[in-house]
Formats: structure tokens, sequence, C-alpha cells
């Protein structure tokens, strides 16, 4: 007999070639202003909302959902396959002026945006290769007596991977933050 147990992980807030590959849309919010003091306003009032911790340059909004089949047979059950999909929806600012702007702003502009862009898919990145160790450790959950051990034990599994994954995003972000301070002072 064969269970499958769905349980959906949301996380905000991202690798390894075994990784499963996340289903990626990107979304943007339009900024205007032919100055950068213009420009840097516009993204502070419009960046996406990013629940406690305010607005931001851009975001990536991370969902897991884990798929888990059990086996079950008298005295025994375990997993019989895990599979984890991630959806990554990524928000980045689209500046209406760029093709009219000086070269020199157009210029700051596209190393911004090329900036923003790959630092929310390094979020990215991240999900995907917790997601592959979410995955492998679920399949190595070893046989257990009955369904309720096994439905505890991929519980288990699930938080302390997630709770791993949600430090290494804020610590990513953290290390972010020092160098670019860092490089606006120097």
């Amino acid at each position: 007999m064969r269970l499958v147990f769905l349980l959906p992980i949301a996380l905000l807030l991202a690798g390894c070639n075994t990784a499963p590959k996340a289903d990626v849309n990107v979304g943007y919010y339009q900024v205007s202003g032919n100055t950068e003091q213009k420009i840097e306003r516009q993204l502070s009032l419009r960046g996406p909302h990013i629940p406690g911790k305010g607005r931001a340059l851009a975001a990536a909004k991370i969902s897991m959902e884990q798929r888990v089949q059990v086996a079950e047979a008298p005295g025994w059950c375990r997993v019989a396959d895990a599979d984890i999909k991630i959806r990554a929806d990524l928000t980045l600012p689209r500046w209406k002026q760029r093709d009219s702007a000086s070269p020199e702003l157009a210029r700051k502009w596209d190393n911004f945006a090329t900036y923003a862009k790959a630092h929310e898919e390094v979020h990215v990145k991240i999900a995907e290769t917790y997601a592959a160790e979410l995955e492998r450790r679920l399949k190595a959950i070893p046989a257990q007596p009955d369904c309720k051990i096994v439905s505890k034990m991929v519980s288990e599994v699930s938080k302390d991977v997630v709770s791993r994954m949600n430090r290494a995003q804020d610590k990513f972000d953290a290390d972010e933050d020092r160098r670019l301070k860092l490089l606006a002072t120097s």
C-alpha cells in the first residue's frame, strides 16, 4: 500500500548539479526619474515589501513543495520516494527612462540591474542546494515500525533543512550588505 503526504513549505526571502531546478518567474516594478537621487527614491518607495524587513530593491519569493511517498507493509513503513519542487518569483526593478538617459546614468543603472538580478538568482541557487539535501535526507530515512514515526521524521528533517536554508539566505544577504558597505566607503 502506498500513502502520499503533501507538505507545502512557504519561504520568503536562495548550486549543485544534482539540485532540483527551480521554476522561476520574473516580474518587474516600474521606477522613473532622471537623476540618481530620483531613481533611488523611487526604488525605496516602490520596491517589493519583505515582511519583517521592509522595502527591498529586489526580492525572491521562494516556495518548496515536497511530495513524499510512503510504502507500508505489516510491521514497517518507509519513505519510498521524495520529490522537491521549487518555485521562485523574482521581483526586479525596471527603469522607464533608461533609453533616454545619459550614457553615464544608463551605465550605472545597467550595473545595478545586473547585480540585482544576479543577487536574487543566488537566493534561488541556495534554495536548489537545500532542496537537493532535503530530497537526499528524506530518501535516507530508515524504515520504521509504523508510518506515524516516519511522518514525524519527515517533518523533523524538513524543519531542520528549511531552517538551515533560511539561515543561509539571511547570511548571504548580511554578507552582501557588508561587502556593499565596504565598497561604498572605499
